[in-house]
């Protein structure tokens, strides 16, 4: 890690609330229509399994359990499938400083490589041509939805 980021993967659930404050940005940036508690009660349900992974950033030294408003970044990823093969789905991922993220989509892309996937997916609200110029993704689809 670099500039005193360390990323940790944790299954650790005590960390939710700690993650609560980058939620609400995420959401209010994205103008996700999903609520924090719903969110949370997937995750706390979802947590424990070996499909799901949570990472944090942290500055350097620091532990998440005495870190209120020292966690500086987290991700949230899932192993999934379309049918043809199985993938890395990028749940969340947010920090306010881009090498945190980096370092995140990083840890992100180890953890796929550990269990032999090839492509790693997610889906941006907000300008993709910056992600592909930041991380090196490309539109491969537009994802449609529907009210029912």
């Amino acid at each position: 890690m670099n500039n005193g980021i360390r990323i940790i993967k944790t299954k650790d659930s005590s960390v939710i609330p700690h993650l609560i404050p980058y939620m609400e940005k995420l959401i209010q940036k994205a103008n996700e229509e999903y609520t924090i508690e719903s969110f949370t009660q997937w995750f706390r349900h979802a947590i424990n399994n070996p499909l799901v992974g949570l990472w944090i950033g942290l500055k350097k030294g620091n532990r998440f359990v005495k870190s209120d408003g020292q966690i500086i970044g987290y991700a949230i990823a899932t192993i999934t499938s379309n049918l043809e093969e199985d993938y890395v789905n990028i749940t969340h991922i947010f920090s306010e400083d881009k090498s945190v993220t980096k370092e995140l989509f990083n840890a992100i892309e180890n953890w796929g490589r550990k269990n032999s996937l090839k492509i790693i997916a997610g889906i941006t609200s907000r300008n993709p041509e910056a992600w592909k110029r930041a991380y090196g993704y490309k539109v491969v689809s537009y994802n449609m939805e529907k009210e029912i």
